[in-house]
């Protein structure tokens, strides 16, 4: 199976459809998140919190590299493409940019504990979509909308990707 990458805002779905599209192609998937996690024995928001911003985007680099070489569908955190070394690792991957309303997304983020965005979520995800947008397009081979139904957001996903067929 050729290497599936879910990008995207938080909240769009990224570790569901990775799940979802693995489980249906019988392929290996992971979040970077959960890799994160397993080595550093901290959640990201633990991370993010008493280390910092730029501490943890080293460690989410190195779990997309380890990511890749690992697994079939992998979910990375929502700021993967917010350094330059995330955007070029991506570069000649197969990365499916999910998307969605930001009112939908602040909807879906509102009572979790995603540290970037826990504290006036709509605001946050906001100024983030405009920092981020433009990085996403630029390592992006297809884009997905995911404010629909998940059945039918994986129905699409397989589709353009091809896995699963």
């Amino acid at each position: 199976m050729a290497r599936v990458v879910l990008v995207g805002m938080p909240g769009t779905g990224k570790s569901t459809l990775a799940r979802l599209l693995a489980t249906a192609s019988e392929a290996t998937w992971v979040d970077t998140d959960d890799l994160i996690e397993l080595v550093r024995d901290a959640t990201p928001a633990e991370i993010l919190d008493s280390e910092g911003e730029e501490i943890f985007r080293a460690y989410e680099i190195a779990a997309l590299r380890s990511a890749l070489v690992s697994f079939d569908v992998v979910a990375t955190g929502g700021g993967i493409v917010t350094t330059r070394v995330g955007r070029e690792i991506l570069q000649g991957e197969r990365v499916v940019w999910l998307t969605c309303p930001l009112d939908v997304l602040a909807t879906r983020v509102e009572n979790s504990d995603r540290p970037l965005v826990r504290d006036a979520p709509a605001e946050r995800l906001a100024s983030l979509w405009a920092e981020r947008e433009e990085l996403y397009a630029s390592v992006a081979t297809w884009e997905l909308t995911t404010d629909g139904d998940v059945t039918n957001c994986l129905r699409q996903l397989m589709t353009m990707t091809g896995v699963g067929q």
